[in-house]
C-alpha cells in the first residue's frame, strides 16, 4: 500500500475536523460522509482505496471551500459600511450581488445580535 494515500482513519478525522459525520456499519463495504449545513456534503462511497481517494478528494474540497467562504466573510466584514448596497459589496469583494446579499444579511444579522439585549435573550 501506498504510504502517501489517504486511509479511513484520516477520512474520518479529517470528516470529524469539517463537522461531516462519518458512519461505517462493522463489517460493511461502505461508509457514508454527511454534512446538513451548507456546504453540504452526502456521500456513500466504498471501503476500498478507490473509494478512501474519493471521499478524501471529496472533504479536501469541502475544506477548500469554507477556508475561502470564512476568508471572503472576513473581507466583507472589513470593507462593509452600514448602508453599502449589494452592488457595493459585491464589486469591492469580486463576488456576484445574490453573494454580497447573503453576506449583508449576515453580517446585520451579526450586528443585531450583539447591540441587542442579552436579557432579552
Amino acid at each position: 500500500m501506498d504510504e502517501n494515500r489517504p486511509t479511513l482513519e484520516e477520512i474520518e478525522t479529517l470528516a470529524q475536523q469539517l463537522g461531516v459525520s462519518y458512519t461505517r456499519s462493522q463489517g460493511s463495504a461502505c461508509f457514508d460522509l454527511d454534512r446538513n449545513q451548507s456546504p453540504q456534503i452526502h456521500g456513500t462511497y466504498q471501503a476500498t482505496q478507490q473509494g478512501v481517494d474519493v471521499a478524501f478528494g471529496d472533504l479536501k474540497r469541502l475544506e477548500l471551500t469554507l477556508q475561502t467562504l470564512t476568508e471572503i466573510h472576513q473581507r466583507a466584514l472589513d470593507v462593509y459600511q452600514p448602508g453599502m448596497s449589494r452592488r457595493q459589496l459585491a464589486a469591492a469583494l469580486s463576488i456576484s450581488i445574490p453573494a454580497a446579499h447573503s453576506l449583508i444579511v449576515q453580517i446585520e444579522n451579526d450586528s443585531q445580535d450583539v447591540i441587542a439585549d442579552p436579557a432579552e435573550k
